[in-house]
């Protein structure tokens, strides 16, 4: 009898159980160990070691210091995400799912991975379940080549499930789906189901093709592979001359540099002027525990937001922008890049532009539940200082500001604004009265005096 050869390829797996207040969290892996660090192994990468890592450390929830958080995770690299959750006691609807979908994977090997629900209510212990799918899966492939896969383990409470519906981009519709939790699972994700094979390649195509209808008003719309503190994640973006130097400069952290402290844990992050998202991924994923809110209010800078955004669970999008009160306002388009869309009329300008939504800043993070700020982002090319006036009941609960200014005026008004409560750290000059700056909070300082020496950076990549 020829013995059998193991599987070479192994379903990776990622069961997340429970997290304390540090955010140490219970975790099992099949084929390469029974921790994070097996599970890393077994794909054979320092990158997937970071998803890894990275990936227990998405929070449900904001953290709530001394009590129990859930974590989930989707280990996976791929820019397509489709989510199944079979009867894995049936072994019929695992080859069909196999057949029908896992050959699509398989064929885009690299960019599309089907996620495995588990729910330990309903499904059979992991164990049971990882064996199950490895025999489907051999079954219709044999020791050819398999599809990407991973496995999303662990309960998920129901006013979490929207934001899982944001990490995955399509649901395949099993004989199973037709049974009531699995029915009510689909329906709280918000994300559309794939019937076959078929289906599932059309979705693939349409996300991996570059966006069209509006996306187009800046510039042609591109899609570029990027790691972001070692995440491979994919970036939409509207392409003028330099901007991608740009882009990339922001999500290596050049243009909003951390204020790197043992210890500290930025919790709420807001971000006022985001365009298409670059520094909310990179803030999300520089902490993975924040709950991240984006506020963009140009329609087609706000379409690259979402579309970026939806790659990771921990942050929200706005579709208007914030000011000191309530209304519409005509935003005129950038004279060269989609970064210099302003309210204000300059050089930087053009005449054609469309009229935008705007909310009073403090009322939207009151509506939002916010009772402190870590990090506030203000990019809004003219309009940080009335927002900043009007914020003033939240400047002494935040702990670190990154603004923009744009006149020499404006650059002592927000100096004599934050005075009281903040500490100058770093500075950059872009253009003669232009510039960005951090400030962190006078009682950061007081935990870090490290902070409190300031540092003139060199100006950035110019904006187009």
């Amino acid at each position: 009898m020829v013995p059998q050869r193991p599987d070479p390829s192994p379903i990776r797996t990622r069961v997340v159980r429970r997290a304390d207040a540090k955010g140490d969290a219970d975790v099992t892996g099949d084929a390469g160990g029974s921790d994070a660090a097996g599970a890393a192994r077994c794909t054979g990468c320092t990158l997937a070691a970071r998803l890894v890592e990275k990936s227990c450390s998405y929070t449900l929830g904001t953290l709530v210091p001394g009590k129990q958080s859930d974590l989930w995770p989707i280990a996976t690299s791929a820019p397509f995400r489709l989510l199944v959750w079979p009867r894995y006691d049936f072994a019929e609807e695992l080859e069909y799912l196999f057949r029908e979908f896992g050959s699509v994977a398989r064929r885009h090997r690299r960019g599309l991975a089907l996620c495995f629900r588990h729910d330990p209510e309903h499904d059979p212990p992991p164990a049971a379940a990882r064996r199950a799918l490895r025999r489907a899966r051999r079954k219709v492939f044999g020791w050819g080549r398999k599809p990407s896969c991973c496995f999303v383990g662990g309960a998920i409470p129901e006013r979490e499930l929207p934001r899982l519906g944001r990490a995955v981009h399509a649901v395949a519709a099993l004989p199973s789906a037709n049974e009531s939790e699995r029915t009510a699972f689909y329906l709280a994700l918000g994300v559309d189901l794939v019937a076959d094979g078929a289906a599932l390649e059309s979705a693939y195509a349409a996300r991996s093709a570059p966006p069209t209808g509006g996306w187009e008003v800046y510039g042609e719309a591109r899609r570029v592979p990027v790691q972001v503190n070692g995440l491979l994640l994919e970036l939409c973006y509207p392409h003028t001359p330099g901007i991608l130097p740009y882009l990339h400069g922001v999500l290596a952290g050049g243009e909003y540099p951390l204020l790197a402290q043992p210890d500290y844990q930025a919790r709420v992050i807001v971000d006022v002027g985001a365009h298409v998202g670059c520094a909310a991924l990179y803030f999300a994923t520089s902490y993975p525990r924040a709950a991240v809110y984006s506020f963009e209010p140009a329609q087609a800078s706000y379409r690259f937001l979402e579309e970026n955004c939806r790659q990771l669970p921990n942050i929200r999008c706005f579709p208007y922008g914030l000011h000191e009160r309530d209304g519409t306002l005509p935003l005129r388009y950038g004279a060269t890049s989609s970064m210099q869309n302003s309210l204000s009329i300059s050089p930087d300008t053009r005449a054609e532009g469309e009229t935008v939504d705007l909310r009073r800043a403090s009322a939207e993070l009151r509506r939002l539940g916010l009772s402190e700020v870590s990090i506030l982002k203000v990019d809004t090319e003219g309009c940080e200082l009335p927002i900043l006036r009007d914020l003033g009941e939240w400047l002494p609960r935040t702990d670190i500001l990154y603004l923009e200014y744009h006149s020499e005026e404006d650059r002592r008004a927000l100096d004599e604004l934050l005075a009281p409560h903040f500490h100058l750290c770093r500075a950059r000059a872009d253009r003669v009265h232009r510039g960005s700056n951090v400030y962190a909070a006078r009682r950061l300082i007081e935990r870090f005096p490290a902070l409190a020496e300031p540092r003139l950076e060199a100006p950035s990549p110019a904006r187009g």
